[in-house]
């Protein structure tokens, strides 16, 4: 009997060791089972009360205390240790009793990134300021608030960029209809085309259009050094401040600009193509200011051009050139019949079969006189100086083509020109008499010359003069024939349009 007890103590003083052993390990263990355990596995009340009074202290009633959770386990096999360790617990001290409400899990906040910029600041700021102002005052940051450290990234492999096997297509649009009657067939086109296969699918995104951009004309170059040397400068200065410019997209284009003026080697012009008139007038180039244009039968051999061509000239005979078509000589025929504000138009009007000029007022809408000749003596080729008002015309008011000076009032009238009377005396009346003409007169840019032809030499030419008719010379040296000469002055468009070489718009009164 007495041996049975002692068994009986032995076993019982064994099984509270073990108690004690497991007791010591649950302690040291709870508050990672606590917080990570479900709730059927948590400490009992006392053992929350045992872990509480480890802080040597009773928390208050409002203050709050925050538990670090326990990591996530990094093996499977350390979990199957802590899923053990807990039953073995719950199984001794019965089920946890839940955390306390003071206890909680810390809410981690990730720090903003560095700002990049002041004006960055000054937006968040303001944003803060107008939510405080909306929201009224803002609420304390919780106990329970930390900041996350961040830490430092692995590094990994970097991997080189394939370029992408897409690339930009530059598509042209489709030109702009000419007419209405286009614009109604390629609209009945695109109805069919819907009808028949659905609406058009969407244009890819890797199709842009062109954009093109105009150079900047030859006159913009710098005028001398020293704008030259500021340009270099600011262009230095724009380099060192934005870096390298940025490659231009492959749908950005330079426009070439049509050449409207081929230079002239020798006397002639090669090849022989004759122009092509432009209905629509436009301004004139800023490189044609200065220049004298005529017409010229130089080109097209043995035989000539059904059309001739449009050549330019220096004032001093240099510098020849071809245009390449009508259009700017045109444009200068028109305007060299209105004042330089185009407020007035001078025109030709016969009056009983004799030629007369008028010139039209176009603000007071009014017409008035300028010339009074007898019958059979006219005027013709009206053309306003750029400087005053005056004009230089044509009369055979002296029995022979002569360019004649007026003020737009009719006072002034002055001969400028005077042919070869002896000659015409002992000519006149010959097979092969051709009396001495002059016509087509145009004004300088300043108003101090006159240009126009003349056949004094048996051909016509070019002929420059001072304007009161003095220091004549001559601008043509071939075996051609050159005319109708316009000194250009200006680069704007005539108030009425051109229709053709030599042509203008019907006159205003009839």
């Amino acid at each position: 009997m007495a041996k049975k007890t002692v068994i009986a103590l032995r076993r019982i003083i064994r099984e509270i060791v073990v108690l004690l052993i497991i007791s010591g390990l649950a302690y040291l263990t709870y508050p990672g089972i606590v917080s990570s355990a479900p709730s059927w596995l948590q400490a009992s009340g006392a053992s929350t009360a045992t872990v509480a009074s480890s802080a040597h202290r009773s928390p208050a009633a409002d203050e709050g205390v925050t538990l670090i959770s326990t990591p996530s386990p990094a093996k499977l096999a350390r979990v199957a240790a802590q899923v053990t360790t807990a039953t073995q617990t719950a199984t001794m001290v019965n089920a946890a009793t839940p955390a306390p409400q003071i206890e909680q899990t810390p809410l981690t906040a990730t720090p903003h990134l560095t700002l990049a910029s002041q004006a960055t600041a000054d937006y968040l700021d303001a944003l803060a300021t107008a939510d405080a102002f909306i929201k009224s005052v803002a609420t304390p940051t919780p106990s329970s608030l930390r900041t996350a450290t961040p830490g430092s990234p692995t590094p990994t492999r970097t991997l080189t960029p394939t370029p992408a096997s897409i690339t930009l297509v530059v598509v042209t649009p489709t030109p702009t209809p000419r007419n209405i009657i286009t614009v109604a067939a390629q609209a009945a086109t695109a109805t069919a085309v819907a009808t028949a296969i659905g609406t058009y699918t969407p244009v890819p995104w890797n199709w842009v259009l062109p954009i093109v951009i105009t150079p900047e004309p030859a006159t913009a170059v710098p005028a001398n050094a020293a704008t030259a040397a500021f340009q270099a400068a600011e262009a230095t200065a724009f380099a060192f401040v934005y870096g390298t410019p940025t490659p231009v997209p492959v749908n950005v284009w330079t426009a070439t600009p049509t050449p409207f003026m081929r230079p002239v080697i020798g006397e002639v012009a090669t090849p022989w193509v004759p122009p092509t008139p432009t209905p629509t007038p436009l301004p004139i180039p800023q490189e044609l200011v200065g220049k004298i244009v005529f017409l010229s039968n130089r080109s097209g051999g043995p035989q000539p051009l059904s059309e001739p061509l449009v050549y330019v000239i220096d004032p001093d005979g240099s510098h020849l050139a071809v245009l390449t078509d009508y259009t700017f000589y045109n444009t200068a025929l028109a305007r060299d019949t209105y004042s330089a504000d185009q407020r007035y138009r001078a025109f030709v009007k016969e009056s009983e079969g004799t030629p007369a000029i008028f010139y039209f007022d176009y603000p007071d809408n009014v017409v008035k006189p300028v010339t009074f000749f007898e019958v059979g003596r006219g005027a013709w080729d009206p053309v306003w100086s750029p400087t005053q008002e005056q004009l230089a015309f044509v009369s055979n008011a002296s029995m022979d083509d002569e360019i004649w000076v007026v003020y737009r009032d009719g006072s002034g009238l002055q001969r400028l020109t005077k042919t070869n009377e002896a000659y015409n005396a002992l000519e006149i009346g010959k097979d092969n008499f051709v009396p001495e003409l002059n016509g087509h007169p145009s004004w300088s840019p300043d108003g101090s010359k006159i240009v126009f032809w003349s056949n004094r030499n048996r051909r016509l030419q070019i002929w420059v003069m001072d304007a009161d008719g003095s220091n004549a010379y001559t601008l043509s040296t071939t075996q051609y024939d050159d005319w109708n000469p316009i000194w250009i002055k200006h680069t704007d468009v005539a108030r009425d349009p051109v229709y053709d070489i030599g042509e203008i718009m019907p006159d205003v009164v009839n």
